[in-house]
């Protein structure tokens, strides 16, 4: 599979489970020659390995931080020379006029990807799990 497009995914009061599931369904299509860096907000590794199939893989890279911001994923990005970034997942509170994800309005965020995207030639998909309060 190649992914040739970045997505940034809006779903709305989704559980962990079928977050990463669907990212799990992703990762079954994409091929061992593609490396892909995985941020994981909800699973550790091990339960990401243990849980569901296709994270025990030689070109997957999972990082679980529930503390990383979206300017620190910069150096993981460097670091692991990527194909995909997956983040599972930002997730969006907003108040009277604005988006937030994670502490940033929702356009930082955005902005912050496409960087990402363009300087490194990655794909980046993201779920952002809108949460109401």
């Amino acid at each position: 599979m190649i992914i040739t497009e970045s997505e940034m995914y809006f779903w709305k009061n989704e559980t962990k489970e079928d977050i990463t599931s669907f990212f799990d369904n992703i990762l079954s299509n994409i091929h061992q020659d593609n490396q892909v860096l995985y941020f994981s907000f909800s699973y550790t590794k091990k339960e990401l390995i243990n849980q569901y199939k296709n994270f025990n893989q030689n070109n997957i890279t999972i990082i679980n931080n529930p503390t990383l911001s979206i300017n620190d994923m910069k150096q993981y990005i460097e670091k692991y020379k990527t194909n995909y970034v997956m983040i599972d997942y930002f997730t969006s509170i907003r108040n009277k006029r604005h988006m937030y994800i994670n502490g940033n309005k929702l356009k930082y965020v955005n902005e912050k990807l496409e960087e990402y995207e363009t300087t490194y030639s990655i794909k980046i998909l993201v779920v952002v799990n809108w949460i109401d309060l």
